[in-house]
């Protein structure tokens, strides 16, 4: 199969390249950086607040943010959260969105609401209140626990067209796959920041997103989680390009990069218990489409995204040249 990948020496290869080997996984770095298997963790860590969830709270209040970085929810947290999110969709104006608008999806009015079709663009759109005056000027997970800070050991990526259970799907068959406890930590963009951090954020207009928040933090995340969605827009889209780049040129050392789907996950890195770096059954079409995964061919439709694709390819391409150089002059 590789012998079928025929290409062109170009500056985008060696990001290209390195997304193909996961595929198939022909780079497997041995061992960990401290010597620590990262399923092993400080069992005796103190739940405290984040088993208790708040049921009232007036978001009109102020209240002291808490860091970005350690806005992380437990898997616990997050379970309890997609139950919530499960009874009051009920309420919701519309849903079923796959893309950024208020109009789009599905009206309450002409059809029931289906659990199965929200979205986390519903999430933003209906629970955060998005471009409204109730818009919530916190994250959810300020909201939910009420701000206790909480390190994060995991990243996840997911494009938020994706069906809210879904995505709770593959973070179960991560947590299973890594036999990571209740108390494990993960943070997201739609947990994690407000909306107005990301606005914040991309109004900075240097190419990069808020997922260096958490790569960037000390002590380093123990790895990142790659959702993988049926439409695959984790590997059409900006974002998750950009989370890829900075962690296999930056952060990868001694770290997981697993990638989820409904189905089962596979690793890139380190296996997961037994050698193994498939759990469950990684579905075949995700697994293609990381062989065809090409960088410059990302989609952006609109001015600022065009803009944006500008800025990340010519970081990846400053960062190909670098690896060309190194490679030569080794």
């Amino acid at each position: 199969e590789v012998s079928l990948i025929e290409r062109d020496k170009a500056k985008f290869d060696d990001f290209n390249d390195k997304v193909h080997e996961w595929a198939l996984s022909k780079h497997h770095e041995g061992g960990y950086e401290d010597g620590i298997d990262p399923i092993i963790r400080d069992t005796s860590h103190d739940l405290g607040s984040s088993i208790k969830f708040s049921t009232k709270s007036d978001m009109s209040l102020p209240r002291q943010r808490t860091e970005k970085a350690d806005c992380g929810m437990t898997l616990a947290q997050l379970r309890t959260m997609s139950r919530r999110i499960k009874r009051e969709c009920k309420t919701w104006k519309r849903f079923g969105r796959t893309q950024d608008k208020w109009d789009v999806g599905v009206s309450t009015d002409a059809e029931e609401v289906k659990w199965e079709r929200i979205t986390l663009y519903d999430f933003v759109w209906e629970c955060l209140k998005k471009g409204t005056d109730g818009e919530m000027p916190h994250s959810y997970m300020e909201e939910m626990t009420g701000g206790s800070p909480q390190d994060p050991e995991y990243f996840i990526s997911v494009p938020y067209s994706m069906a809210f259970h879904e995505m709770m799907s593959c973070i179960e068959w991560h947590a299973e796959a890594r036999e990571l406890p209740d108390n494990t930590v993960y943070w997201a963009w739609f947990c994690s920041l407000s909306l107005q951090d990301l606005s914040n954020w991309f109004r900075k207009k240097d190419g990069t997103t808020p997922t260096d928040i958490v790569l960037d933090k000390e002590p380093k995340i123990e790895g990142v989680v790659l959702i993988i969605d049926d439409a695959l827009a984790s590997f059409k889209r900006l974002n998750p390009a950009y989370e890829l780049y900075r962690f296999l040129f930056d952060v990868a050392r001694g770290r997981t990069l697993d990638l989820c789907c409904t189905s089962g996950v596979l690793s890139s890195t380190t296996p997961f218990k037994g050698q193994a770096y498939e759990f469950g059954s990684f579905d075949l079409h995700c697994a293609l489409a990381m062989m065809a995964f090409d960088v410059t061919k990302l989609e952006a439709n609109r001015e600022e995204e065009i803009r944006r694709k500008k800025q990340i390819l010519a970081q990846i391409s400053q960062a190909g040249e670098e690896v060309c150089m190194t490679e030569r002059g080794s």
